[in-house]
């Protein structure tokens, strides 16, 4: 189960109030880095090295690359376990996952919408109340 991305949807919502189509392209590099490394976890990455030397590039200040170097720093330092999860995971690829759940190529299965959660929960009812129907045969 997925937990997180707080952080990182701030760091969005500010790159994107800075500058809308610096935000955009900050999205479409990073998105177009993670098709080819082939791993989502190198996301937050791309995002917080383009952010800090895009915007260094427009303001040409020292101050806001030290601020923006900041930001990225932490970026970075958060998600510096995100790489040893990476090579102990047997988590899906990217092009794989957007082949099965979204492109729907290969063999024909329906992409899972039932959370492990819900499924757990629906199987141990099921389980009870074939219990419940077990006793009132008897």
């Amino acid at each position: 189960h997925f937990r997180g991305g707080e952080g990182l949807a701030a760091f969005c919502g500010v790159a994107f109030a800075y500058n809308p189509l610096m935000f955009l392209f900050l999205v479409l590099a990073s998105a177009a880095v993670m098709f080819i490394v082939n791993y989502s976890f190198v996301v937050p990455y791309s995002l917080a090295v383009l952010f800090c030397a895009v915007v260094t590039m427009l303001e040409r200040n020292l101050w806001v690359f030290l601020i923006t170097l900041l930001i990225s720093t932490l970026i970075l330092w958060k998600h510096a376990d995100n790489v040893k999860k990476a090579k102990k995971a047997t988590d899906i690829k990217v092009r794989d996952y957007v082949r099965k759940y979204i492109l729907h190529s290969g063999a024909k299965e329906e992409p899972q919408t039932v959370s492990a959660e819900l499924a757990c929960t629906l199987e141990e009812n099921a389980d009870g109340a074939d219990r419940d129907n077990q006793t009132n045969d008897k």
